[in-house]
């Protein structure tokens, strides 16, 4: 097992899992960024394995968008089924609350 946790904590951490479904995540983050502006939070994207270029073309929004600092991507090195990426989400960053979103949220 791969071990994703980080030193960092924060309020509310927000998981969403992609397979295969960038430009769906990519409509809900600036939703979810300002419902977030002014809390302690952070959001991880899980990319479960997609084996297309939705972390290219999640990255490449990320970065234009500034947001670089409130979102991180980790890339499964298997796609082990959604409640998987959602548990590699959570077990990445200590957290108060999670908040699980599906990408099409």
């Amino acid at each position: 097992m791969v071990n994703y946790m980080e030193t960092n904590n924060c309020l509310l951490s927000c998981v969403i899992v992609n397979y295969r479904t960038p430009q769906y995540l990519i409509d809900c983050l600036p939703g979810l960024l300002s419902e977030i502006e002014g809390i302690d939070a952070s959001i991880t994207i899980v990319d479960n394995k997609s084996g297309d270029d939705s972390v290219e073309i999640i990255r490449m929004w990320i970065s234009s968008n500034g947001s670089d600092h409130r979102i991180r991507i980790i890339e499964s090195p298997v796609n082990a089924g959604f409640a998987a990426g959602n548990n590699i989400g959570i077990s990445s960053h200590s957290a108060k609350f999670y908040l699980l979103l599906n990408s099409d949220t």
